[in-house]
């Protein structure tokens, strides 16, 4: 049986990401190349035992692929997710605005009994009829809270979120043995 370092000592799984899907590895890992990442694996994935299937370079590299294909779009939406720009430590407002009209138009003028008659003959009503426009501005105001505890809330999310670390297990996991 073969060890992660026995396929991929040269060619690492990061390495293969990189050359397969650069724009993804690019925005996952930032400015850390494939090198440096395929030495922390190796490192301490080495001695891990692969699956049976995994049997050549060639075979190893495609399983990889194929690995990082069907992972990409969770890890799409999570980097998405984990990058998008806010403050932790300020207020939320939100404004809408809605503009529009109403047109109305009242077609039955006729009735048995108008408003404030007194014997029931056929009378007609008034009629209405008209468009209304209108303007309306909601603003509405969120309070995110205690903005030392948001804070620190924000700290324990990026520690427990390294989606670095979770790509590299993730396809670890699927192409090594897990109890070995």
């Amino acid at each position: 049986m073969k060890t992660y370092n026995d396929i991929f000592n040269t060619v690492g799984i990061a390495t293969i990401f990189a050359e397969n899907f650069a724009t993804d590895f690019a925005n996952f890992f930032a400015d850390v190349t494939a090198a440096t990442v395929d030495k922390f694996i190796l490192h301490k994935y080495g001695n891990r035992y692969l699956s049976d299937k995994v049997t050549d370079s060639e075979n190893a590299a495609a399983t990889v692929c194929a690995v990082i294909e069907i992972y990409l779009p969770t890890w799409q939406k999570i980097h998405g997710a984990l990058t998008a720009q806010y403050n932790a430590a300020e207020n939320v407002n939100e404004t809408k605005t809605k503009v529009g009209t109403i047109e109305r138009e009242n077609l039955d003028t006729t009735a048995q009994k108008a408003f404030n008659d007194t014997n029931f003959v056929d009378d007609t009503q008034n009629a209405a009829n008209g468009v209304e426009t209108y303007n309306l501005t909601e603003t509405r105001r969120e309070t995110n809270g205690d903005a030392v505890q948001n804070i620190s809330r924000e700290i324990d999310l990026r520690k427990r979120q390294n989606l670095q670390l979770q790509i590299i297990e993730t396809i670890i996991n699927n192409i090594c043995l897990t109890i070995y």
